[in-house]
């Protein structure tokens, strides 16, 4: 059986081997400096020195430069985009007078067959009371005519005036 303190004593080395990441981080350290010094040497410091000069240079020179060409060009440009603008306008307007144009024409097409296709049903209808007007008419006259018959041939002839 084991003692209290040899199992004091492991459970201490059980402990610092899950818990105590010392020696690990401190190869990373040390991994990380060689790496980062003995390998790269000095090229990120170039790098750094190369693009703080670039600034420097674009700080002095190239942004003022920039903005004194800005305010030149700016209300040249300007005035062109309002003159692009005021001609896509003309354009524009020009385009919805011909679909308005085109619009109407269609429109008038539309009622002008509208219209011939109503005056045909009137003309149509028109004949056809003309016919049953006429039928109606024919047969009241033949109706008269059948009823002026029967009363000349149901009236008594006059006799002959020499017989009384």
């Amino acid at each position: 059986m084991m003692t209290s303190p040899a199992i004091f004593k492991d459970v201490d080395q059980i402990h610092a081997r899950l818990f105590d990441h010392r020696p690990v981080i401190q190869g990373e350290i040390n991994y990380f400096i060689k790496e980062f010094e003995e390998k790269r040497k000095n090229r990120e410091i170039e790098r750094l020195e190369r693009g703080l000069d670039f600034t420097s240079e674009s700080n002095v020179g190239l942004i003022p430069d920039c903005v004194h060409k800005m305010d030149e060009g700016l209300p040249k440009l300007s005035s062109q985009l309002t003159t692009c603008l005021a001609m896509c306008n003309l354009i524009l307007e020009r385009e919805e007078e011909e679909q308005k144009e085109s619009w109407l024409k269609e429109q008038r097409a539309k009622r002008l067959e509208d219209w011939r296709h109503f005056m045909d049903n009137m003309c149509q209808r028109s004949a056809q009371l003309d016919r049953e007007v006429k039928e109606e008419s024919q047969k009241v006259l033949d109706y008269y005519k059948d009823i002026e018959e029967k009363l000349f041939s149901s009236t008594p002839k006059p006799s002959s005036p020499n017989r009384v």
